[in-house]
């Protein structure tokens, strides 16, 4: 169902809101053509922008910005005090922890899991089942393909490639245009830099 309307600190410009979601709360910010699915819950001081869909049964913590024509699919969620940029999308049963900010045309996979306080620049691709620790960085146009795991603290420098399966270190430092083979092996604290290539199932150092 299509409503405008003001109610309390609810403002609401142009939402397709389904009767059954769970819960809205205080200073709820929407754009226009916004969709909210059934059994989502939304927290306080969310703001949410233009044909955005938020899907059944997510989670939007407090202090949450949602770009314009992003998309968070069922049962994802999104902690507190984060931020989804404009036309990014967040798959299935994704769980983005506080703090974290993703920026404009990420795309985060199925069920992976990003740690607090980390970041996604623009343009970057996060596959299905990955893990990523807290207090990471991905830089822009970097792609890391599913379940590959990425220790707390890490650096993805631009336009690096993790590929399927590679179990990335805390603390490692990888530099620009870094490929990292299947299932290679980064060490804790690590730096690799630009332009190296690892092959599938390497070590490192």
């Amino acid at each position: 169902m299509r409503k405008i309307f003001v109610l309390g600190s609810l403002i609401i410009f142009s939402l397709f809101l389904n009767p059954n979601i769970n819960a809205a709360g205080d200073n709820f910010v929407v754009g226009k053509n916004v969709s909210i699915g059934r059994d989502a819950t939304i927290g306080n001081n969310v703001t949410v922008g233009d044909n955005s869909i938020i899907r059944r049964e997510n989670a939007v913590g407090n202090n949450v910005t949602i770009g314009s024509d992003s998309t968070l699919e069922r049962r994802a969620q999104l902690g507190d005090n984060s931020k989804l940029g404009d036309n990014s999308h967040l798959d299935r049963e994704s769980n983005v922890g506080s703090g974290v900010t993703i920026g404009n045309d990420v795309s985060v996979g199925r069920s992976t899991q990003i740690g607090d306080k980390s970041i996604i620049a623009g343009n970057s691709s996060v596959a299905r089942d990955t893990v990523i620790g807290s207090n990471v960085t991905i830089s822009s146009n970097a792609t890391v393909r599913r379940n590959s795991k990425i220790g707390e603290g890490a650096k993805v420098g631009d336009n690096s490639l993790i590929l399927r399966g590679a179990k990335i270190g805390s603390q490692v430092t990888i530099g620009n245009n870094v490929t990292i083979g299947s299932d290679a092996v980064i060490a804790d604290g690590a730096a690799i830099p630009s332009g190296v290539m690892i092959p599938n199932g390497g070590k490192f150092p």
